[in-house]
């Protein structure tokens, strides 16, 4: 016997519909009782044994547990279960979040996101959908080919969005903050190379995701202090918005490398003080305040990889906070992320600069792959993750499991 929701959450006050499956043959009604802790809100009984309604509280994000009972003809208790109601007018307050990576042409969309929303999850982050990093919208919005090859297909991402939307999820669009395919060279796109970041030994900072398959296979890193570069990419994540009904921008990195500087040598930029800037991590305060002015009623997630400058987000306006940990960066002591004490502080950490709760991607069997999860690694970094006032990105594309 299971109960299942309508929606993953909902508004304050809404109607929720509520249908069991596997329902036991005998059963003549259903008893069932809502729960804030464990205090009884309401409870009833009804004789549509498969699919009931319930009208929510008028009460902004409160979760409550959802018991329903089977009652057969001799009003005996014959069978429970129980599901989870989460009332709450943003995602961002008590973030879930999961993932998406499959646009192929006969993905079934509807299956996918209804498993998603059976785990709770309200926000979806859209991975690899876009065209190119610096031309996300392509040309033909009806299918398009990315970076590495994939047929991606417009019509689902629509159907995505809109099963997420119908279920109560936002739907964030991914994108570097930063980064142009090789193409941009000779695509007119109208990024300017003058725009691009170099390493202090001079030479060009790029990233070899597959330079097999020639410059698009390539990542050119910009200055994202340049005002140039920020009017760009964010006019080209403004369309992201006109073309596709996403919720916000789920903005990554591809980590700390170091002393940067200009094309020509120059700062990255000068901070409040007139210090110079000269990291890509002690741009990102300021980055993302002026993304989130730029893109205006849409959410902003950001990916500080390693949670390197994760203090420089934690003081910004992103609407969500997220950092991907790896066993080789450290912390503010200096200590490696490789230990489950060393999420444990960087969660209350982040809850204590910015009073958001920091989803936590951190990629169980790292060290040892296996055909299978180590399942009590996984209880256990959830336990830790939820304990200390975080979340995890594990779950998505309908039934899978982040790894690595």
């Amino acid at each position: 016997m299971r109960l299942r929701l309508n929606k993953s959450v909902y508004m304050p006050g809404e109607t929720a519909i509520c249908q069991i499956e596997s329902l036991p043959d005998n059963t003549a009604e259903i008893a069932f009782c809502l729960f804030h802790l464990d205090s009884p809100v309401f409870s009833g009984r009804t004789f549509l044994i498969n699919q009931f309604s319930l009208d929510l509280p008028n009460r902004d994000y409160t979760g409550y547990l959802l018991l329903a009972t089977a009652i057969d003809q001799e009003n005996t208790a014959i069978h429970t279960t129980v599901t989870a109601i989460d009332c709450s007018s943003k995602w961002t307050k008590f973030p879930r979040y999961g993932y998406l990576w499959e646009y192929t042409q006969g993905t079934n969309a509807t299956e996918k996101i209804e498993n998603l929303s059976n785990f709770h999850l309200n926000g979806l982050q859209f991975y690899d959908w876009q065209y190119r990093h610096h031309i996300p919208v392509a040309p033909d919005l009806s299918e398009w080919t990315d970076w590495s090859g994939r047929k991606i297909y417009g019509s689902v991402i629509r159907s995505y969005l809109d099963e997420a939307h119908s279920r109560g999820m936002a739907c964030m669009a991914y994108n570097m903050i930063y980064a142009a395919n090789m193409t941009y060279i000779d695509d007119d796109s109208g990024v300017n190379p003058s725009w691009r970041l170099r390493k202090q030994t001079g030479e060009d900072f790029t990233c070899d995701m597959n330079a097999s398959l020639g410059k698009v296979g390539i990542l050119q890193y910009f200055n994202p202090l340049n005002p140039d570069w920020q009017k760009y990419i964010f006019e080209k994540e403004n369309e992201v918005f006109s073309a596709f009904p996403f919720d916000g921008w789920h903005g990554d990195t591809i980590g700390e490398m170091g002393i940067m500087v200009t094309a020509d040598g120059s700062p990255l930029g000068f901070d409040d003080n007139g210090k110079p800037i000269q990291t890509v991590m002690d741009s990102y305060t300021y980055f993302l305040n002026a993304a989130k002015e730029a893109i205006g009623k849409h959410f902003l997630v950001f990916n500080p990889v390693g949670a390197q400058g994760i203090e420089n987000v934690n003081i910004s306006n992103v609407d969500v906070l997220y950092t991907e940990f790896w066993p080789w960066d450290l912390d503010d002591r200096g200590e490696p992320y490789e230990d489950y004490y060393s999420i444990h502080r960087a969660i209350l950490q982040a809850q204590k600069q910015s009073g958001k709760s920091l989803v936590v991607a951190a990629y169980i069997n790292y060290k040892n792959p296996t055909d299978h999860f180590n399942s009590p690694a996984v209880r256990l970094m959830d336990s830790v993750v939820f304990a200390s006032g975080g979340s995890r990105i594990e779950l998505g594309n309908g039934d899978g499991m982040f790894s690595i």
